[in-house]
Order: structure tokens, then C-alpha cells, then sequence
């Protein structure tokens, strides 16, 4: 048998055996795997793993790192297992901790905003493509909102469906100004801002038409929002496919979704939450002043993450602010809520979150003074980068940097 193929062996019963937690069998056969090769990068990684399963934190972060010298940083994996170690480290040292800045974060208070208007107009912008069995519900919940000055701008995108024809259906019996445009299909982001780019009103509400919004949501908008900041975000009710409240013991998107908005004040600052998890869930849980999407751009067409991408640009302009009004229904299905997308959208997140990372590390200082950057929060604000499993997504530079803060004098220069 030749090498390549016993060590392709030895590595996959290792594994086995470390998956069915018989470890000190894995151990000996990434051992044996390495006495045929020394350089074999996924042995030493997996036993790194294993040292940092056992909280030996010295020995992971110098076998993992020498994995990624190996791999020339290139493995993903890899650099997010170091991160894990560097973060369980930075942890030790209280770097995670909540600082002063979230003292003073807490303590603030929000200066009253002037409105331009007593009642300022909101456009309900909705982008539909083949959603007609729940066209009416989203519609409806729109028409029966407390709050009154509203206009309605829906954009057919290219639907096969008779969503048109019920579109049109829906603006004859709309109480609110409806305007409406069919048209070839361009996708949800490029529709979504033609939408806005001819609203009227003073503040954007998006709309996924297979959601609903509560009937006092735009009332608590204002209040919460457009009363405060320029933009911000509500909490979300779960719904199923006859619009009936989920039981999130019994869904396992519905629990993900709750408890990812029950972490919203574990950070620093609201701005420095969207860096863990993307806590508005939905574009259609946006509020967002007209002025500041247009400066924005709108949305820029990430596949799976457009609204946690506007989430994080936006705070970068000014801090948002949540509405603890539980106002956005989201409908769950396999379609946003399966396992295989939800793998897709964690691949992406990563490469969003690498676009936005390398800018609060490097780039210019933003101007919502609470927006966390380097230079504002030092090692701190990679720290919790970390303790958020965002190790894949910093730059090497930087893991190496920390690495050596953290574990110097263990780390050799051959490391």
C-alpha cells in the first residue's frame, strides 16, 4: 500500500474515532499519521483541536498555527479553530468583558430627533417574484396599519405566477396611495431600490411579500425610530404557512431566530452587535430614512445576506436603534430557513464579514462615533471578533499578532 493511501487511512479513522469521542485512539493515529509524514498539516491541526478541547490552550495555538504555516494560511478551517483558541485566551485576559464604552452606551440617553413633519410620510416598498399565495396577507397587513400616512410602492419582478394580475387587484382596493410596476425580472435588490428610488416618503419600509406586519407596526416605527436615530429594527414573530405563531421548541429556524434577537444587548454598542450575528433576521424588518438609504446605495445584492450587509454600512453612518415591539411577522420555510441554505448564507456571512472587518481595522474612522473600530477599541474589539468565531474572516497579519501577544514566550519564531 502505498503512503499517500495509508496516510489517507490513518486520518480518516482518526477522525472517526475523534467524532465518536474515543480520543486517546484518535490520538495515537494522528500521531502514527504524522510519524509518515511530519508536514501532514490535517494531523497536526486535529491535534491541536484536541489540545484545545482539553483546554490545553499552549499546545493548541502552537499545532494549529503550525498546520497554517503548512497550509501557507490558506485553509479556513484552520484559521477559525485558531481563533477559537486565540479567543478562549483573550477571555482569560477579560478583554470580552463589557467595557467602559458599554457602560457609557447603556447609560446614555437618545436626543429627541425634530421630525420634518407631525405625521412624516413612509413608503411601503415591496419587491414580488411568483408570491401570490401570500400576496394578500402581506398586502392586507399593510392596509390595515394604525398609522395612516402611507404610500405603497409594489414592483412586479418578472413573475410567472398571477401575481400581477392580484397585484393590480390589491391597488384597487388600497386606502393608501398604490403604486405599481411590472416588469422583467432584475432580482430583490436592484428591485427593492428602484422602489425606493421613486418613494415619496420620508422614511422606507421594506417588505418581503411572504411576511406581514403587525398592525401597529409603522406607528412603533416612528415612535421608536424615526424619533431617535435614522434607522433601525423591530422584533420578529415567527409565523408558519397558514400565518398561525410558531412554537420555536417545535421549529428549529423559529428558536435560531428568537434566540439570536435575545443576544442583542450582549455587545458593546448595537452597531458592534451586527459584527456577531445579523440581528434585524429580514430587510423587511428595516426602518430606514429615505436619506440615508439613498447615501447608502440601498442594498448592494449579496445573495443570502443583503440586509446584514445594509446593517453594517448603515451603523457605520449612525447608531441604530431597536424597537422592542415584537411588529414584523416572518414566515418560515425551507427556503430561507433549510439546512442546506443556511450553510450557504454562514459561507457567505464569512466573506462579508472579512469585507467589513478589514475596513473597522484599517480603514477611515466612520462617523457614528459609537461604531467599533481598532483604533477606537484596541485589541478589544478583535477580541470579541474572536469570541464570536470570526477567526476565518481576520486577516493573518492579525491572528499572527495576537497569537504572539497572547502566547509569548510559547510562540517560537519558527511557528
Amino acid at each position: 500500500m502505498s503512503t499517500p493511501t495509508l496516510l489517507s487511512q490513518l486520518i480518516a479513522r482518526a477522525i472517526d474515532a475523534h467524532r465518536s469521542r474515543r480520543i486517546d485512539e484518535a490520538i495515537k493515529l494522528y500521531r502514527a499519521a504524522l510519524s509518515l509524514d511530519p508536514n501532514c498539516a490535517d494531523a497536526t491541526h486535529m491535534l491541536g483541536v484536541i489540545c484545545m478541547e482539553r483546554g490545553d490552550l499552549v499546545s493548541a495555538a502552537s499545532l494549529i498555527r503550525r498546520a497554517l504555516t503548512q497550509t501557507d494560511w490558506k485553509h479556513a478551517d484552520f484559521a477559525h479553530n485558531y481563533g477559537l483558541v486565540l479567543a478562549q485566551k483573550c477571555v482569560e485576559h477579560g478583554w470580552g468583558a463589557i467595557s467602559d464604552v458599554g457602560r457609557r452606551y447603556r447609560a446614555r440617553q437618545y436626543l429627541k430627533k425634530r421630525l420634518a413633519s407631525a405625521q412624516p410620510r413612509v413608503s411601503v416598498i415591496v419587491s414580488v417574484s411568483n408570491n401570490e399565495p401570500s400576496l394578500r396577507y402581506a398586502f392586507d397587513s399593510v392596509f390595515e396599519q394604525t398609522y395612516r400616512a402611507i404610500e405603497v410602492i409594489a414592483i412586479d419582478d418578472g413573475s410567472t405566477d398571477n401575481s400581477a394580475s392580484l397585484l393590480r387587484f390589491l391597488q384597487s382596493q388600497s386606502p393608501f396611495p398604490f403604486q405599481l410596476i411590472c416588469r422583467e425580472k432584475r432580482g430583490q435588490h436592484a428591485t427593492l431600490n428602484e422602489a425606493a428610488s421613486v418613494a415619496a416618503g420620508e422614511w422606507i419600509q421594506p417588505l418581503d411579500p411572504r411576511d406581514a406586519l403587525a398592525p401597529d407596526r409603522v406607528e412603533s416605527m416612528i415612535r421608536d425610530i424615526a424619533t431617535t436615530t435614522s434607522w433601525g429594527f423591530g422584533r420578529v414573530v415567527p409565523i408558519g404557512q397558514q400565518n398561525q405563531p410558531i412554537d420555536p421548541m417545535r421549529h428549529p429556524g423559529a428558536f435560531d431566530v428568537l434566540c439570536t434577537q435575545s443576544e442583542i444587548g450582549l455587545r458593546e454598542t448595537l452597531s458592534e452587535a451586527f459584527f456577531a450575528n445579523d440581528f434585524a433576521v429580514s430587510a423587511g424588518n428595516l426602518f430606514v430614512e429615505k436619506t440615508l438609504f439613498h447615501e447608502l446605495n440601498g442594498f448592494r445584492g449579496w445573495q443570502y445576506n443583503d440586509a446584514w450587509d445594509f446593517c453594517l454600512r448603515a451603523s457605520e453612518k449612525c447608531e441604530p436603534a431597536f424597537s422592542e415591539s415584537p411588529t414584523y411577522f416572518l414566515r418560515m420555510h425551507e427556503r430561507n430557513h433549510g439546512p442546506d441554505l443556511r450553510a450557504a448564507k454562514i459561507a457567505e456571512a464569512f466573506d462579508l464579514m472579512r469585507e467589513h472587518i478589514a475596513r473597522a481595522l484599517f480603514g477611515a474612522e466612520p462617523e457614528n462615533p459609537w461604531y467599533p473600530t481598532r483604533s477606537r477599541r484596541g485589541d478589544s474589539f478583535v477580541a470579541n471578533l474572536l469570541i464570536s468565531g470570526l477567526g476565518r474572516s481576520i486577516p493573518r497579519t492579525e491572528l499572527e499578532r495576537l497569537g504572539n501577544i497572547l502566547f509569548e514566550p510559547h510562540v517560537s519564531a519558527t511557528q
